[in-house]
């Protein structure tokens, strides 16, 4: 004869073959009110032995429990961490504060937007996130970006290709699922962040001896070597171009726009996925872009890289104040809107112009508007 004997020593009666041990399952489950079971308790609900022996066993069994229950709290830990982390990393991209670096400044005005517009924008970045899940993991994910989001819906407009959508959770909304939209170019966005976010840390690590620079840069590495592997022309062209801006602003003693001009080919690269017809447009486009990008962040950051005695190009212009270099900017904004104007976009063209024409501007406005507003 055999018995079924749970974990807390409670023995359910003289069953034989699965259907009793699912009737022990189904009581126990019973016993706690219909709260889901521990995995030590499920694994001792259907722990079989014979009667003889059941004393000796029950006392093995009692690490094993112990095992599987520390297993599980630790990982409840770790998951309840990453998503804490995920929430504030939601908290500043909605709230507009940025990320760290030349990132975060291509993003929606949101404001201006629609409530169907905002859906369909958040849901190019929801699916953005659900890749770099998939592909790169968990900590990957955390470090998206707005302007990777950005990428995947320009060049889906600019191609059309087809979508695939759907709802679901994730660290970030643990609780309610959120609708996502993919397309053939997510993938390729995805892969962009990581080598992006992967070398914003080691450059953060080599501008300020950051260890939580260099702690994130060990974490990214994995999902960046991954991405590299998949494009590795764009990983060397990416390198290539960051390698130049960090050469160029070792000089420290006259102005350049060497490290400009690298960056402006960089967003180049990211932008031409194939070459077509559209090449030039989107080279000239990207370029554009990543010359604005490049001093609106030198703009916000002047005043901070005095202070820490950092380079910054608008210093060596004699600039008093990021915010007197708006005229500049506003001409390098018009050479990326006269590219974007010359491509045949048809699809959320709506939701790109809020973002070339209102939503690169955010966080500049935001960064001095502050600083108006501080007492005296």
């Amino acid at each position: 004869s055999v018995f079924i004997r749970a974990a807390d020593g409670a023995v359910y009666g003289r069953v034989s073959g699965s259907a009793g041990q699912a009737a022990a399952v189904r009581s126990r489950s019973a016993r706690r009110g219909g709260r889901r079971l521990r995995v030590g308790d499920l694994f001792g609900d259907l722990f079989v032995v014979r009667q003889p022996h059941r004393q000796s066993l029950s006392a093995l069994w009692e690490p094993v429990r112990a095992a599987s229950d520390a297993f599980v709290a630790v990982r409840v830990y770790f998951h309840s961490v990453l998503r804490r982390a995920a929430q504030s990393r939601a908290v500043r991209l909605e709230g507009r504060e940025g990320e760290a670096g030349m990132f975060g400044y291509v993003i929606a005005d949101l404001a201006r937007l629609a409530e169907g517009q905002q859906t369909r924008y958040k849901s190019f970045y929801c699916g953005l996130c659900r890749a770099l899940y998939r592909g790169y993991g968990p900590v990957p994910a955390l470090a998206l970006t707005y302007d990777m989001a950005f990428l995947t819906l320009f060049l889906s407009a600019l191609y059309e290709p087809a979508e695939q959508s759907g709802a679901s959770r994730c660290l970030r909304h643990p609780a309610q699922a959120q609708s996502w939209t993919q397309t053939a170019f997510t993938g390729y966005a995805a892969a962009m962040n990581c080598l992006l976010a992967y070398e914003n840390r080691r450059d953060d690590w080599h501008d300020d001896q950051k260890l939580s620079a260099a702690a994130a840069a060990g974490l990214l590495g994995p999902g960046a070597k991954r991405a590299a592997a998949q494009y590795p022309e764009k990983a060397a062209a990416i390198r290539a171009a960051l390698q130049t801006i960090t050469q160029a602003e070792e000089d420290r003693t006259a102005y350049s726009e060497a490290p400009a001009n690298a960056f402006g080919e960089l967003m180049a690269e990211l932008f031409t996925v194939k070459a077509d017809r559209w090449t030039p447009v989107l080279r000239q486009f990207g370029r554009s872009l990543g010359k604005l990008i490049y001093f609106m962040d030198a703009a916000c950051d002047l005043e901070e890289d005095r202070k820490k005695g950092q380079y910054n190009p608008l210093a060596l212009l004699g600039a008093q104040s990021g915010a007197d270099f708006r005229p500049q900017l506003t001409l390098l904004a018009g050479d990326a809107a006269e590219a974007f104007e010359r491509l045949p976009i048809v699809q959320d063209a709506a939701i790109l112009q809020n973002i070339l024409y209102s939503g690169v501007w955010t966080r500049f406005e935001a960064a001095f508007r502050t600083k108006q507003e501080e007492p005296t």
